[in-house]
């Protein structure tokens, strides 16, 4: 089985205003106070400007999903979050596709939740269908709730 990758730009214009928004905000601060010769202005400074560059150039890759399948399980980084998750396939109880998320439920543990109402329609597509096969890899129960 092949792994997934998918790219959400639906907030892209959104994210790159408000990235040159804290670079703005950061320049600004650095003119203001460069006569009181404190160094935390300077962090400050520093602080919205990487914070800007890191948001107007996409740093975290919060855009993009991906699902691998590793060794006894998947890793899923989903959209809009930092860090990737991996579960085992022996917890997974089943996977439910739903029209606007898809929820894994995992033994002993909180389900995950990974919304796809922002996606195109081919990725959502996509996205169905990969689960689809892994579900039949790996006997995994799957329901959907359209």
């Amino acid at each position: 089985m092949n792994n997934l990758l998918v790219k959400d730009r639906s907030l892209k214009v959104m994210r790159i205003l408000t990235g040159i928004l804290i670079i703005i905000i950061g320049s600004s601060w650095i003119f203001l106070f460069t006569d009181s010769h404190k160094s935390i202005y300077l962090a400050v400074f520093i602080f919205f400007f990487i914070s800007g560059l890191f948001i107007v150039f996409n740093g975290l890759n919060i855009e993009k999903a991906t699902i691998r399948k590793v060794e006894g399980g998947i890793k899923i980084k989903w959209i809009n979050r930092i860090l990737s998750r991996y579960i085992r396939t022996s917890e997974i109880e089943n996977i439910i596709l739903g029209k606007s998320s898809i929820q894994i439920k995992i033994t002993g543990r909180a389900p995950l939740k990974l919304k796809i109402e922002t996606l195109r329609y081919r990725q959502k597509e996509k996205v169905y269908d990969y689960f689809e096969k892994f579900s039949k890899e790996n006997g995994i129960r799957l329901m959907h709730r359209y």
